[in-house]
């Protein structure tokens, strides 16, 4: 859904997507999922361009440079029912540049907090691993988590551009990791190995950490935590839930929730900052399925 970092665009005029949501759908394309943004109420929805021909033609984690400027996303390949290569476009659909050609599997981009680097996850050289690249042009590649951690995914930095959460397997469960982004030190955030711990996503402030699990045994929510593990993690959402992302000033989440197969993008208020409201759909069962990604 939102926002992203990375070089994008001079000048210090403001985006006019700034706040914007950034989802995918296959509501134009019922062979292909398009990149489409929003407003953060849902309104004004436009394909970010057409899939297919000179362009990729599946696009999945689509996720805003933090000046949404650029749009990062990787495409996917259903011949190899993977994605292939982490792209940057600017949101009317120009500038499209493929960063990870000459690398295997690459998907779930993370701009750094300056917009100068995009983490993301690969295979290449075995493991999936967490790898960094410069934003501007896929050079630098460097390997953080070194094969030490079994299909790690879903990187998320800390505002101060520090540290990453992601989510590896563990015990056969998904749990939640904190890397050092300089010294490679990991700790664990939450010590759980009984229930899964998944899509993890640093809250603007960097005080918490939103993720869905399944601890509680009836579904998977959306829950928050303190950025140390410190706490009982907070539950936020009452329905089904997957991918929780952050309003940039932190007062909302927003996240997908599968409605008996109907994707949607939803928001719900932070609990702890104001009054609590139930869970608004933002995208109100449109044709297609959404996949939404919100960074501030």
């Amino acid at each position: 859904m939102a926002g992203c970092g990375g070089g994008g665009g001079g000048g210090s005029a403001v985006s006019p997507y700034a706040g914007w949501i950034t989802f995918v759908s296959n509501r134009n394309n019922s062979s292909a999922l398009e990149v489409f943004v929003m407003d953060a109420s849902g309104g004004h929805q436009q394909r970010v361009f057409a899939a297919g021909g000179a362009n990729p033609g599946c696009c999945v984690f689509p996720v805003w440079s933090p000046d949404f400027r650029k749009i990062a996303f990787s495409d996917f390949s259903f011949s190899s029912g993977q994605p292939t290569n982490i792209y940057v476009v600017n949101p009317d659909g120009s500038g499209l540049k493929a960063l990870t050609s000459n690398m295997n599997t690459c998907a779930c981009p993370a701009w750094s907090p300056d917009g100068k680097k995009i983490a993301f996850v690969s295979n290449s050289g075995g493991a999936v691993n967490i790898w960094i690249i410069n934003s501007g042009d896929g050079g630098g590649a460097a390997n953080l988590t070194m094969g030490g951690y079994s299909n790690c995914y879903y990187p998320s930095w800390s505002p101060d551009g520090a540290k990453i959460v992601f989510m590896a397997a563990q015990s056969s469960k998904s749990q939640l990791f904190i890397i050092d982004v300089n010294t490679k030190t990991v700790t664990k955030l939450i010590d759980d190995t009984g229930h899964n711990y998944q899509y993890p996503a640093w809250s603007p402030d960097g005080g918490k950490i939103a993720f869905c699990s399944d601890r509680d045994s009836s579904g998977y929510y959306i829950y928050t935590i303190n950025a140390d593990g410190s706490g009982t993690p907070v539950k936020q959402t009452e329905v089904n839930s997957y991918f929780p992302h952050w309003s940039p000033d932190g007062n909302y989440l927003y996240f997908e929730y599968n409605n008996s197969g109907q994707y949607d993008v939803y928001r719900s208020r932070v609990i702890g900052s104001g009054d609590p409201m139930p869970e608004e759909n933002l995208t109100n069962g449109a044709p297609g399925t959404f996949n939404g990604f919100y960074e501030s």
